[in-house]
């Protein structure tokens, strides 16, 4: 399972203690800075809370808004400063002193907003990599399949129509095309479909005769 990491930035030795236990009690791992840490990487973080009293606290916002636009920075601190955290990139803001229900659901909702945007990503690669190769027909695909149901039941037809989930009589029937000769098994394969199970035909003096199919 997953543990969210939440990178914590204040110089107040307070204000990090603060938001370590109530990030514990979210069952988050923490990581904690202070703003003469410019230099330092987050270690893979899914948020941040960031504490600002002064212009180092605007310059920390600054830097990491920079670095990673998708990384959501939670502000902490006095309401005076909202307008501009915001206008810098922050992701939300909670006015100090902390009330931990509001700084708890800002976290959950930040963290689930970066989930969200790495799942975007990725699901937008996987598109633009499946958009580069090459389109395969139906026909091969459906072939392909068949010969790797043949090869792992080592030619039963009976088997291999199990496995990919169809009547063997389908499979026989697709196996009678043209294009899937290579794969009809060596032995045991019909030359023609086999008659119903039983079949009512008229005989020469008009009474009905009765075909009994392959019991197999």
């Amino acid at each position: 399972m997953h543990t969210n990491t939440i990178a914590i930035i204040s110089d107040d030795l307070s204000c990090r203690l603060t938001m370590r236990s109530m990030l514990a009690e979210a069952g988050c791992a923490v990581l904690e800075y202070d703003t003469s840490m410019l230099e330092v990487p987050l270690g893979g973080a899914d948020a941040v809370c960031l504490n600002i009293v002064d212009e180092s606290g605007f310059r920390v916002l600054e830097r990491l808004c920079s670095a990673d636009a998708e990384l959501p920075v939670i502000v902490a601190g006095q309401s005076g400063i909202v307008n501009r955290a915001m206008n810098l990139g922050g992701y939300d803001f909670i006015a100090m002193p902390l009330d931990g229900v509001a700084f708890r659901r800002s976290v959950a909702h930040a963290v689930e907003k970066r989930q969200l945007t790495e799942k975007v990503r990725h699901l937008s690669s996987q598109l633009q990599s499946q958009e580069s190769e090459e389109i395969v027909p139906l026909r091969e695909l459906e072939r392909q399949a068949i010969a790797r149901a043949l090869r792992a039941t080592k030619g039963s037809v009976t088997k291999a129509a199990k496995l990919l989930g169809i009547g063997r009589a389908t499979l026989y029937r697709r196996l009678a095309s043209p294009e899937m000769a290579a794969l009809r098994p060596r032995r045991g394969y019909p030359s023609a479909p086999r008659p119903p199970a039983s079949t009512a035909m008229a005989g020469n003096n008009g009474s009905a005769l009765v075909a009994v199919g392959d019991p197999r």
